[in-house]
C-alpha cells in the first residue's frame, strides 16, 4: 500500500509500520484522479509541440522555431507566446535563426540562434529557467523579445 500528497509519500513496509517521506515541495501531480511522480523530461507530445511529461506547469515549446516563436503558455484564448526575434550589438541588428530543438532530459536547447549563441529552457514542476547561452562574444549585448497574448490594455 502507498499513499501520496503533492508533498508526502507513505509506504507501508509490510510488517506493520509505515514510513512518511515529506518534501519541502511538490514530488506529486494529480493526473486523472490520482497522485503521480513530477516527471520534468521532455517529450514530443502527439500535437507536434515539445512538452514536460508530468508537471504542474504547462509549458509547450515547438520541435522547430517559427518566425522566432519558441514557446507558448497556457491554453485556448488564455494563452502567451515568446519570440526571440533579433539582437543588437557592434555589427548592428542581427534576426535570429529559426532553428530544430533538441532534448535532453529537462532541457529544450534551440542550437545557433545567432553566431556562437543558443537558447536554453530548463523545466522544472511550477517553472521555467531560460537562458541566453554564449559560447563566445561576438559583439551582441541586447535580445528582443516579442511577447504576445490575448490580454487587452
Amino acid at each position: 500500500m502507498e499513499e501520496r500528497t503533492d508533498t508526502e509519500i507513505v509506504y507501508d513496509n509490510q510488517d506493520g509500520s509505515f514510513t512518511k517521506q515529506i518534501y519541502t515541495e511538490p514530488i506529486n501531480v494529480k493526473e486523472d484522479g490520482d497522485w503521480e511522480p513530477v516527471s520534468n523530461m521532455m517529450i514530443l507530445d502527439g500535437s507536434d509541440s515539445i512538452a514536460p511529461e508530468r508537471t504542474e506547469i504547462k509549458p509547450t515549446f515547438f520541435p522547430e522555431m517559427e518566425q522566432g516563436k519558441y514557446s507558448q503558455f497556457g491554453e485556448g484564448d488564455n494563452q502567451i507566446t515568446f519570440a526571440l526575434e533579433s539582437a543588437d550589438g557592434e555589427q548592428g541588428k542581427e534576426a535570429v535563426k529559426d532553428v530544430s530543438a533538441t532534448l535532453k532530459d529537462n532541457e529544450v536547447r534551440y542550437k545557433d540562434i545567432l553566431k556562437s549563441t543558443d537558447l536554453r529552457n530548463l523545466t522544472f514542476n511550477t517553472s521555467v529557467k531560460e537562458d541566453i547561452v554564449l559560447r563566445e562574444y561576438t559583439g551582441v549585448h541586447s535580445y528582443n523579445f516579442n511577447v504576445t497574448t490575448a490580454l487587452k490594455a
